[in-house]
């Protein structure tokens, strides 16, 4: 019996000391066991020395410092799954745009960085934290606390910095049966892919270019530093602008050569608009009964006016 009590001995003395037996103080006294807790460190190694890591695509269920044989299975194409001893642990990659990630070469979970670890499960003792570590380097990913009804799930983020390549998963827990469970996966950690920023386009303002022509009663057509301001104005505008020439005549009533007249010095004045293919050029006469509400020009009764609507940068 000296193995049997020695292996469940608590931290009293020993389960043969002093002839006792299984008594004073031994792990077995008063039928008793002690009571297991969380590994809060990764667990490295087996009880006979062997690595806990994992080669990718594959799970190691390790039962109190024991290896132990197990069979992991994807389902639906994204989550890894093992059940073993009661305790049942499903786990997807969810990338940082928040995508569920399928697996790859079968059964290997490939991680973002930034992305995060998605577990959920069953069989561990309720109110009992569970633990996840990440290594090469073994790195905090974080715990969850089991339910009442016996359930646990998280979604624990992989650090931004965390090294590309090959690594292991490893999971903690204490089952029913007061047995430490450590669960690994091994799996792969990729470089993030960044969503891309969406492209910030400047807002279009709409500007009311107006050029407005004053031309003396026997003005018959524009003059060169008008037209230059024209081809100037032409030249300011964006594809898609609509352009309005409008004419018309101060002075009331206005004869109908006036009227003629202004119509006829819009049009040569927009001309070089119109040459412009990518704007569209519209001509408008306004009748006299509407002149009042434009700029009044007593002494020159003849008045070009020029409308741009611009959409510009």
């Amino acid at each position: 019996n000296n193995n049997n009590n020695n292996n469940n001995s608590g931290g009293g003395g020993s389960g043969n000391s002093g002839g006792s037996g299984n008594s004073g103080g031994s792990g077995n006294s008063g039928g008793t066991t002690p009571v297991k807790e969380t590994p809060n460190r990764p667990v490295l190694v087996t009880n006979d020395g062997r690595p806990t890591t994992a080669p990718t695509g594959v799970g190691k269920r390790i039962v109190d410092g024991v290896v132990r044989t197990e069979l992991i299975r994807v389902v639906e194409k994204q989550i890894v799954r093992t059940e073993f001893s009661g305790v049942a642990i499903e786990v997807k990659a969810v990338a940082r745009n928040n995508d569920v990630k399928e697996v790859i070469n079968n059964s290997t979970l490939v991680f973002e960085q930034a992305g995060r670890a998605s577990l959920s499960g069953t069989g561990f003792r309720t109110e009992t934290p569970v633990n996840v570590w990440i290594f090469s380097d073994p790195v905090f990913l974080g715990e969850t606390k089991v339910k009442a009804d016996g359930s646990f799930d998280a979604a624990l983020l992989i650090p931004a910095n965390f090294s590309v390549g090959n690594h292991t998963l490893q999971i903690n827990g204490v089952t029913n049966a007061n047995e430490v469970v450590t669960q690994t996966f091994g799996v792969v950690v990729e470089a993030s892919k960044a969503t891309p920023e969406p492209e910030v386009v400047a807002p279009k303002v709409v500007k009311k270019l107006v050029l407005s022509l004053a031309l003396t009663r026997n003005q018959s057509a524009p003059t060169k530093a008008q037209l230059a301001k024209t081809i100037q104005l032409a030249k300011s505008v964006v594809p898609g602008a609509v352009i309005t020439c409008k004419s018309f005549v101060t002075n009331k009533p206005a004869t109908k050569a006036q009227i003629t007249q202004a119509s006829r010095i819009a049009a040569t004045l927009c001309a070089p608009l119109v040459k412009n293919k990518a704007v569209k050029v519209k001509f408008n006469r306004v009748a006299p009964r509407n002149a009042t509400n434009l700029p009044s020009a007593k002494s020159k009764p003849v008045r070009v006016q020029v409308l741009v609507k611009a959409a510009v940068n």
